[in-house]
């Protein structure tokens, strides 16, 4: 079956049905085949009369470039097939009066065509395309370089331009387009491919970027032979060239960089910490050792060993743990916290968990310690979840979570009517919403010892604004706070309802005050007339884009439709965490996820993950309990009239 609009408007639908499947094993001669057999069915709206159908077999170039301008899709392809096959004198001299300053970005894109049909590369209509507000036509201005490159003097700029783009298709574009650089680009092509690296990289532009390096591997590879490769100052994109390729020298070639003179200070702390990212042990102890006292670099360190479980750092934690420094001995126990590794530091931990020792090296020793001492490090630490320095109890909270869950969800309440504002909250409900088990644990322990009603709100109103939608925590606080939830799964009928009271005793004003209210936390996620947050789409003009029944499904039941851009992703790891957030960057080896119930950045090796899966929307449900039919009808109201 296909189907195809016409120009006058209507569907036609062509309908058979053919007993020969059409594979290449079945020939157009089997005698099964019906070739007389077939219907072809035409489609009109009931009581409207269709178009008039175009007259453009006679059109001059003149008079069909308007018509690229049409609503309708026939007539807009139409016109330019009739382009495509018109003389290239005509075509390009209609063309040239076009003012491309003064076109729409829809009418630059449908002219692109006619320019790349007649062989007629336009800077001019490249650079406006990379400068139009949606990422789809910018990503296609890109695109159009990869065949007009060779011909713009400016192309290698443009591309330059698009490799930085905030939208990650707009760089995949233009990283594509490097890989189809003329040979007199040299090395160029892929300095402008890794440009990408300085933002982000989803899976489609990993691999883009890949099989971008490859393709251009003679030209990079021959100037690199001569010296005039010209990223020195960028040595994560020379690393990304080496490691990519699979070059034995790369780490060697890294190192010599470090060390040459008249380097920055800047590329050379670069260099490093490259050096820590992409090799062994002994490529960290090198880096570490040219700058000992560098906070960004151990930092570096840090999250490098968290990524690498396997590399085996003890040398080197050894000769941190010795050093006098606190800066130093902190660092040392950070690393003994994310790869759970002994080093025969256990000794010296559990000197340092004394009161007395510098914080940041304490603070340190209470992860590692319960890192290695697992459930047995309850007996030492398990008082410190009611320490009087909320810093203690926050360490303390997290590094015993892992270990010992209940007997850390067994305080929640109590600890939760400490709080004076919600972010005090994230530290004592994240370490268990983010382990798998956790919030039952902490449902139950806020059921069994409920907050009081205020604690119970303000924590309500942090698991809106961080995205968590753990429903039986949410029970719990709803009830220890005094509301109520009985809302159960969609219903049309009840949407039909709160659609007609909203519209019919309302009050936009009095819903405004609701919607910005920072109990309710719209304003956390979402923005109203350029105020608020940017984690959810901007409600500006809601009323104008969707309709009303569809805003009352999106607030009450926000996981049903999920407007594309704010997909939650959820994970679970070998180790037992459960992490949730937007996808940021993935490559090959790691998944990043901004994780907004801790505020940052969670990366995650892919081969620790257990699970993986997209589980709706970041705003959770239950956002309007505790509302009466009428503020509900208040700000249902408000919602409408936005935009309009």
């Amino acid at each position: 079956m296909e189907t195809r609009v016409g120009p006058e408007g209507a569907i036609y639908v062509a309908d058979w049905l053919n007993p020969v499947i059409g594979h290449y094993q079945a020939s157009y001669r089997d005698p099964r085949r019906d070739r007389s057999h077939g219907r072809i069915w035409r489609v009109t709206a009931e009581g409207r009369a269709t178009l008039p159908r175009p007259a453009l077999g006679t059109s001059t170039a003149t008079e069909l470039i308007p018509r690229l301008a049409s609503p309708e899709r026939w007539e807009r392809d139409a016109a330019k097939f009739r382009l495509y096959r018109l003389p290239a004198a005509e075509a390009l001299a209609a063309l040239r009066a076009v003012d491309l300053d003064r076109a729409t970005p829809a009418m630059l894109y449908e002219l692109s065509g006619v320019f790349a049909a007649h062989e007629q590369p336009s800077a001019a209509l490249v650079k406006r395309l990379l400068a139009a507000d949606d990422f789809r036509y910018r990503a296609w201005g890109a695109g159009l370089l990869a065949g007009w490159g060779a011909a713009l003097p400016e192309a290698r700029a443009l591309l330059r331009q698009a490799a930085r783009d905030p939208h990650p298709r707009v760089r995949m574009a233009a990283v594509v387009a490097c890989g189809w650089a003329p040979p007199t680009w040299g090395a160029e092509a892929a300095q402008i491919a890794t440009l990408a690296l300085d933002q982000p990289l989803d899976a489609a532009l990993e691999h883009a970027l890949t099989q971008t390096i490859h393709a251009l591997a003679p030209a990079w590879q021959a100037a690199d032979a001569k010296g005039k490769l010209g990223l020195e100052t960028r040595p994560e994109a020379l690393a990304r060239l080496y490691t990519t390729m699979g070059q034995a020298d790369s780490m060697a070639k890294l190192r010599a960089l470090a060390e040459r003179p008249g380097l920055t200070a800047e590329a050379r702390l670069k260099v490093l910490a490259v050096l820590i990212q992409t090799g062994a042990a002994a490529e960290a102890e090198f880096a570490l050792r040219q700058e000992p006292n560098n906070a960004a670099l151990a930092d570096v360190w840090v999250a490098t060993a968290r990524l690498r479980p396997g590399s085996d750092y003890g040398a080197l934690v050894r000769a941190w743990l010795a050093r006098p420094e606190p800066f130093a001995q902190a660092t040392a126990c950070r690393v003994i916290a994310v790869a759970g590794k002994d080093y025969g530091a256990l000794p010296k931990l559990e000197a340092w968990l004394a009161e007395g020792t510098a914080p940041e090296v304490r603070l340190a020793a209470i992860s590692a310690y319960a890192r290695l001492r697992k459930a047995g490090a309850l007996a030492r630490l398990g008082p410190l979840l009611e320490a009087a320095d909320p810093t203690v109890r926050d360490v303390a909270l997290a590094a015993l979570a892992p270990h010992a869950p209940a007997a850390v969800a067994e305080g929640s309440g109590a600890r939760l009517e400490t709080c004076r504002d919600g972010a005090a909250v994230g530290p004592i409900f994240a370490p268990l919403l983010e382990l798998k088990g956790g919030p039952a644990l902490l449902a139950q322990a806020l059921t069994k010892r409920p907050p009081k009603a205020a604690a119970a709100r303000l924590a309500l109103q942090w698991m809106a604004q961080v995205g968590r939608d753990d429903a039986e925590v949410r029970r719990a606080l709803q009830s220890a706070a005094g509301l109520s939830d009985t809302l159960g799964g969609y219903d049309p009928a009840l949407v039909a309802r709160l659609v007609a009271a909203a519209q019919a005793t309302g009050d936009a004003r009095r819903g405004e005050a609701i919607a910005t209210a920072p109990a309710r936390a719209c304003l956390s996620c979402h923005q109203f007339a350029g105020q608020g947050g940017a984690l959810g789409p901007d409600l500006s003009a809601v009323g104008r884009a969707m309709s009303p029944e569809a805003i009352v499904e999106s607030v009450l039941w926000p996981k049903r439709q999920v407007k594309e851009g704010y997909l939650l992703t959820q994970v679970t790891t070998k180790d037992g965490r459960e992490l949730q957030g937007y996808r940021v960057g993935e490559t090959a080896e790691q998944l990043t996820l901004r994780n907004f119930a801790v505020g940052g950045l969670d990366v995650v090796a892919k081969a620790n993950l257990a699970t993986r899966s997209d589980v709706g929307s970041l705003m959770p449900e239950g956002l309007t309990a505790g509302l009466s039919p009428a503020e509900l009808a208040d700000l249902f109201r408000y919602l409408f009239e936005l935009g309009k």
